[in-house]
């Protein structure tokens, strides 16, 4: 009980550099996850390329961690892919998109992070 915790003050200038804790995995068979626009006001592209159909997720998160939007069952073919999400029921600030999934031929996963702003 009686201990006190110490924690950094954060401006709001520092949000950008907010990172959560989660481990990347990359696959050699996904490349170029790129979001635009960034900052974005409705609506925010998620593009891709696959070497090899892929089955993936899109889960957007606030810097606390609580997950705001998610995007189930979505099918990438092999080639450029763009998913668009509606953000347009977000709050103005920066937010985490977490990218992940399998490629389908060997079931291999992957899951990238990215940070976008929203207008």
């Amino acid at each position: 009980h009686g201990r006190e915790h110490s924690f950094p003050t954060r401006r709001s200038s520092d949000l950008a550099d907010f990172s959560i804790a989660t481990q990347e995995i990359t696959n050699p068979s996904l490349s170029n996850l790129i979001l635009s626009p960034n900052p974005a006001d409705q609506f925010i592209n998620i593009r891709s390329y696959f070497k090899q159909s892929a089955r993936y997720q899109v889960i957007i998160s606030n810097l606390t961690g609580r997950s705001l939007i998610r995007k189930i069952n979505n099918s990438a073919y092999a080639g450029d892919n763009t998913y668009r999400v509606d953000i347009s029921a977000l709050s103005a600030g920066v937010y985490h998109l977490r990218f992940e999934g399998r490629i389908q031929s060997d079931n291999s996963g992957f899951l990238l992070n990215r940070k976008f702003v929203k207008n």
